[in-house]
């Protein structure tokens, strides 16, 4: 349970990139494994979001300058693009708070 312990504080800190690893002699064995499954799942869900969010920050880009290279923002509010752009920002924020892999 110690090192289930130290995982969960790794995990409110928002390292993701380790995996729990028991010895022989331990008990919980297959928590172990359900645990390691359950922490690939979750990094591999949130790196598929910050890969996403790249994507849309990228596409939000090349909105803009096609927009901007047909006269600009005249006929169009530009509320919306900014409201977008501060929505992705926000989700790129909070997806960079969880460390996938050590660097």
């Amino acid at each position: 349970m110690y090192r289930i312990t130290l995982a969960f504080r790794q995990i409110r800190k928002g390292d993701l990139s380790f995996r729990v690893k028991l010895r022989k002699k331990d008990y919980l064995h297959d928590e172990e494994k359900a645990f390691n499954e359950m922490l690939e799942n979750l990094a591999e869900k949130i790196s598929g979001i910050k890969s996403a969010g790249v994507d849309a920050m990228e596409s939000l880009d090349e909105l803009e300058n096609r927009i901007n290279e047909m006269g600009g923002l005249k006929d169009i509010k530009k509320g919306p693009l900014l409201d977008l752009r501060k929505h992705l920002d926000t989700l790129m924020g909070k997806s960079d708070y969880f460390v996938l892999q050590k660097v």
